[in-house]
């Protein structure tokens, strides 16, 4: 939420009640370390320039609401303006090749 409101994408990720709809494949902390050292930034240096947070936040997020039974191997676009890559295997789903380790979480 820190990096949302920093970002100035509070109002954005708000659900609003008015039938749109968001899904947010957040990445773990994990992820977001090994971002982090790939491009040889600090999390403060990440968070002073608020425009490329921004479109790194915005980059996990797809209109609509994706559930895990529902979902489709399909090729979203995000927030941010890149496609993501939805590969539905059974009961598992992966994004860009990275596992969704958990799966249905509303907020």
């Amino acid at each position: 939420v820190d990096l949302v409101t920093t970002a100035g994408l509070a109002d954005t990720f708000t659900y609003k009640n008015d039938g749109t709809l968001k899904t947010v494949f957040a990445p773990t902390n994990g992820a977001f370390d090994a971002y982090l050292q790939k491009v040889g930034k600090t999390l403060d240096e990440v968070k002073a320039d608020t425009t490329a947070l921004a479109a790194l936040l915005k980059y996990h997020v797809v209109p609509g609401m994706v559930m895990l039974a529902d979902a489709t191997t399909s090729t979203p676009a995000s927030m941010e303006g890149s496609t993501l890559d939805l590969v539905k295997t059974g009961d598992a789903l992966t994004v860009n090749t990275v596992a969704v380790a958990t799966a249905d979480v509303k907020a």
